[in-house]
């Protein structure tokens, strides 16, 4: 499945789910839910006989309409039909759940979410820390993943969105060259939409060091060494000559 596919409309996607007088929620066209399948491994999805999902997901409603979903929670899911499908934007393709609820079946027994304080770290350590951000997250809707934090997790971690999109700005590079941040490059807001860009590690030392005393001072001595000789820098920054003065 392609995400440029799909016609992403929110209205579309709630006026095809139907809240019942127990919190149930039932579907009221064919709908399907995605996520990584990777989170099984992450702690983020428990598949079980019980399913339990962090319910930041990719809805869609008759394989066209699309919306996503980010509630720093995780939900009770009761899919009729469990699959892998591969999810591709911009040529980058990863494998995810596929949940599938025909019309009439019920989605979650409630909308009463399971709260968990250390989710919110969770989060963070898998999407921004590690650089695994869901492909159906992109570059402006990434500023909102904590929006929920303070209600459903009980963290003040999304209070201050510009934090959160000042370091989602040193992540997001070129997708051509990947040393380029993202807002270097971006012409038009139209072209966020496009995914022309790629999520990386605040971990990985090759794409967040900016210089050779950073990549050579870290934790991660072999790694910083390799990027140094592969991209040396160009010239001194300000700490260089700091530290050198």
């Amino acid at each position: 499945m392609n995400l440029q596919d799909l016609v992403f409309d929110k209205k579309k996607v709630l006026d095809s789910l139907q809240v019942m007088e127990d919190k149930s929620l039932v579907a009221k066209s064919d709908i399907k839910i995605y996520f990584p399948s990777s989170w099984d491994e992450k702690g983020l999805a428990i598949i079980g006989s019980d399913k339990l999902v962090l319910f930041i997901v990719l809805i869609v409603v008759e394989d066209k309409y699309a919306a996503v979903v980010i509630v720093n929670a995780m939900i009770k899911l009761l899919p009729l039909e469990i699959n892998y499908v591969d999810i591709t934007s911009n040529k980058i393709s990863e494998e995810h759940y596929e949940f599938v609820f025909p019309k009439g079946n019920t989605i979650t027994p409630s909308l009463n979410l399971i709260r968990k304080d250390t989710l919110v770290y969770q989060i963070y350590n898998t999407f921004m820390s590690k650089g695994k951000m869901p492909l159906y997250i992109h570059y402006e809707m990434a500023g909102h993943l904590f929006d929920s934090a303070v209600k459903h997790a009980n963290a003040n971690i999304g209070k201050n969105i510009e934090i959160t999109e000042l370091i989602l700005s040193l992540q997001a590079r070129s997708n051509v060259d990947r040393t380029i941040y993202y807002r270097q490059v971006i012409q038009d807001k139209n072209e966020i939409k496009s995914r022309n860009y790629i999520w990386t590690a605040l971990n990985n030392v090759r794409d967040s060091a900016t210089n050779t005393t950073t990549r050579l001072g870290g934790s991660y001595y072999s790694e910083g060494v390799i990027s140094a000789l592969v991209n040396p820098s160009t010239r001194p920054e300000r700490i260089e000559s700091l530290l050198t003065a």
